[in-house]
């Protein structure tokens, strides 16, 4: 196949586009039951403020808007945008392929996005925040040390990673066997 690799320049700042829009939606059930809940309008991005019941019905939803803006929008190309693309990805002219060339899958997305990068790389995903918060409520333990830690290790695996793969993949992107291209059109 013939196509330029994107640079780490545009994955960068797709990626920062991406984080926040992404969070901001993602906030938006979590805000809905802290308002519910207090029975006033509340801007607070807590899931620990929350009863159990409402914490868990804020996480999932939080966490279903991340899967449809990470997997879902990038499979589904409507106008120009294309397979592959997230809004910041559009936005920098960058596009995630497979590395064969083949379709592009919903389950690779969900592979890439939702268990390499929302679950192993959680840090990178203020969404991971929610999985933490659950954990910690439920379980009554206090993870987020450790969960800090591993982050922090999958992370810096993923940057070194970066750097020295010949197709820029990152650790998610070797894992789901995909690669991000500068769009040539």
């Amino acid at each position: 196949m013939n196509y330029k690799k994107a640079s780490y320049f545009k994955r960068f700042i797709a990626f920062l586009i991406d984080w926040y829009a992404s969070s901001l939606l993602a906030s938006i059930p979590v805000i809905v039951m802290q308002s519910i809940q207090a029975k006033d309008l509340v801007i607070l991005n807590r899931l620990d403020d929350l009863t159990l019941a409402n914490a868990w019905i804020g996480g999932i939803l939080a966490l279903l808007i991340y899967t449809v803006y990470y997997c879902v929008i990038p499979y589904k190309a409507r106008n120009n945008r294309m397979i592959g693309q997230t809004p910041g990805r559009q936005l920098m002219k960058i596009q995630l392929t497979t590395i064969n060339g083949s379709t592009l899958t919903f389950k690779k997305l969900f592979i890439r996005d939702f268990v390499c990068v929302l679950l192993l790389q959680g840090y990178l995903t203020s969404s991971n925040i929610y999985i933490m918060s659950l954990i910690q409520m439920t379980a009554n333990l206090y993870v987020v040390p450790y969960f800090q830690s591993f982050y922090y290790a999958v992370i810096a695996i993923s940057l070194l990673m970066l750097l020295i793969s010949k197709k820029k993949q990152t650790f998610h992107d070797l894992l789901s066997r995909t690669q991000m291209i500068e769009i040539t059109q």
